[in-house]
């Protein structure tokens, strides 16, 4: 027996001083009960005594949890968790301080385990508490999400299957650049190897007589003892290569020393490291959608947009940071609410090429009068092999996402609405325009004019407007995508401006195109074609 604070005496159930065992379970962080389950009070004793018994003893320091509410822990968590996705609640979902709050007359028993109405309250997860089932912590991750985040997960999102077709050559790099080191040229293809590998596993003789060369100062004797020892595993890709950029390339590897020789770098296209095979990055074909979807907007409410980006374009401290108003106008989103950004429902996924359909070329910018510009350092480029080669089948398969149910449901906060029809009919709309414009300003002369842009068959280029194919019309989307796309590409109508560094002034068309000799007529000819045009025909949608 034990004397109670209050003067009553009782014994206490456990047999010991329940302030000294509170105080321990404290100290070491574990969790005891107090009461049986039976009794809601906290810091009771046991009540089974007599009517004549003592006086119920009271502790000073209360436990600040109700037995209640330590039932149920991991029924209850998980309950909330079923009961807070958006599509299984009647209720609202909000974000309060970073927490997960659950509106109580809305809380629905998915699990069947039959809540108490005191359980079905405002329920808040500790920010750093690792998610654990046997407490029934949710996940921290989703606990910390934005509502507007959950939302968006919990819609399907339609997929829109696509045959991509290069119609003219596209070139996306890397940013690594091969030197003359770094290849070998067997016949028509350029073969790039692994010179650790190779090094690695030469035989002693050859090494020595590699030592030997080095010492003499004899870098192409060496650079050729190296070549051939390249075995087949030490291959990294075999790449075709165009008859100009053999020849130049040839050079390159005969004088290693020669300073001008060796600005004759390679640029290869972007590949997947651990299957080495080339693929078209999703960014890219995003990028050139968004570019056109921004033009759309920005015609559609000109007169609200152009008195705002119009003195930042004007202004040459201001200038970098125009397309940010621009975007966040035409898109209707503010630029720190980045979740609102319309484009985060629309995924276009990585597309893998086949891996003989690319080929090295030469390239080389272009005035307007047609003349070569000989200023610049000679330049070969891994590309796409395209229509305007005279490759029908060369297409590969394209993926995009598009989530249209969350961008019609008025509680996901997003700028514009958009569906598939209006990213369609900005795509064709924009770059038919520049398609357009090109052909006035730098092939006026070329015959047939499609040709140029290797879509012969597929629009009709006229002086005042460009027709595009039927099956296009309803089915298709025209893009212009990677390297040498061009300032007016990247850049809305009626806002264009950029700035020339050469002639140090404002323009608002470029003077130049980079061209790449295409085999493209079917007598074999040679043509030079712009690049990056790229077609999308859809296929199906699931």
């Amino acid at each position: 027996m034990a004397a109670g604070r209050s003067g009553g005496t009782g014994r206490v159930r456990g047999g010991r001083d329940p302030q000294r065992r509170v105080t321990g379970a404290l100290r070491h962080g574990r969790r005891v009960r107090l009461w049986p389950r039976r009794q809601s009070g906290a810091g009771s004793i046991d009540r089974d005594r007599g009517a004549g018994g003592p006086a119920p003893v009271r502790l000073r320091r209360q436990p600040s949890v109700e037995p209640v509410a330590r039932r149920g822990d991991r029924q209850h968590g998980r309950a909330v968790l079923q009961a807070a996705h958006p599509l299984r609640q009647a209720g609202r979902v909000v974000r309060r301080r970073g927490a997960l709050a659950v509106q109580a007359s809305a809380v629905a028993d998915p699990t069947g385990c039959d809540l108490q109405s005191r359980r079905r309250r405002t329920v808040r997860f500790a920010a750093g508490r690792r998610a654990s089932p046997s407490s029934g912590n949710p996940p921290e991750r989703l606990a910390s999400l934005p509502a507007v985040h959950r939302r968006l997960r919990s819609f399907p999102m339609t997929v829109y299957r696509f045959r991509a077709t290069p119609l003219t050559p596209i070139h996306v790099g890397d940013g690594n650049t091969l030197a003359p080191e770094d290849y070998l040229i067997e016949g028509d293809h350029l073969i790039q190897f692994n010179r650790a590998a190779t090094l690695r596993e030469m035989k002693p003789e050859t090494r020595r007589q590699l030592e030997e060369r080095l010492d003499r100062n004899d870098f192409q004797a060496a650079q050729e003892l190296l070549r051939k020892s390249v075995e087949p595993r030490h291959q990294r890709c075999r790449i075709q290569i165009g008859a100009e950029s053999k020849a130049d390339l040839r050079k390159a590897v005969g004088n290693p020393l020669d300073p001008v020789v060796r600005q004759r770098a390679v640029r290869g296209f972007v590949r997947n490291p651990l299957t080495g095979r080339p693929y078209l990055p999703g960014s890219s074909i995003k990028g050139a959608i968004r570019t056109a979807v921004v033009n759309h907007y920005t015609e559609k409410h000109l007169p609200g947009i152009q008195p705002r980006v119009q003195p930042l374009v004007d202004q040459a401290n201001t200038r970098r940071n125009a397309w940010k108003t621009l975007e966040t106008e035409a898109l209707n989103f503010e630029f720190r609410q980045l979740q609102e950004d319309p484009f985060r429902l629309v995924k276009v996924a990585d597309a893998e090429l086949p891996a003989d359909r690319t080929r090295v070329d030469k390239v080389w910018p272009v005035k307007r009068d047609g003349q070569e510009d000989t200023r610049g350092i000679q330049m070969h480029f891994e590309r796409l092999l395209s229509r305007g080669d005279g490759i029908e089948d060369g297409g590969f398969v394209v993926e995009l996402e598009l989530d249209e149910r969350a961008a019609g449901d008025a509680r996901v906060k997003v700028g514009r609405r958009l569906d598939f029809e209006t990213i369609r009919r900005a795509c064709i709309r924009f770059y038919a325009g520049r398609i357009l414009a090109e052909r006035r300003r730098f092939f006026a002369d070329a015959r047939p004019p499609e040709a140029i842009f290797g879509a012969r068959g597929l629009i009709k280029i006229n002086p005042d407007k460009v027709l595009v194919a039927k099956s296009i019309q309803e089915r298709g989307l025209l893009l212009r995508v990677g390297r040498f796309s061009h300032f007016e590409s990247l850049s809305v109508d009626h806002l264009r401006q950029g700035w020339n560094v050469q002639a140090r002034r404002s323009i608002t068309e470029g003077s130049s195109r980079t061209l790449c000799r295409c085999r493209s007529d079917t007598d074999g000819a040679s043509m030079a074609l712009p690049f990056g045009w790229l077609l999308l025909e859809l296929e199906g949608q699931s």
